[in-house]
């Protein structure tokens, strides 16, 4: 619970900021955002994954002591 619900508030937040973002990219040119914002989110998923298995094994090393 401790990890879901911020990854829930950063992917909401994401989700509302790519319609402004498109919207200023429409302004400055046409070319598409998409790709990028795969990118992102999946380089996203990697450090918040690798964060949530750093903690979870030190939490249960601790817990076992």
């Amino acid at each position: 619970m401790y990890f879901l619900l911020p990854l829930l508030l950063a992917v909401a937040h994401s989700a509302c900021a790519m319609y402004v973002v498109a919207d200023v990219v429409e302004v400055f040119g046409r070319f598409e955002i998409g790709a990028i914002a795969a990118f992102v989110a999946a380089c996203f998923l990697v450090v918040y994954g690798a964060y949530f298995a750093i903690t979870y094994l030190f939490a249960r090393r601790f817990a076992r002591e």
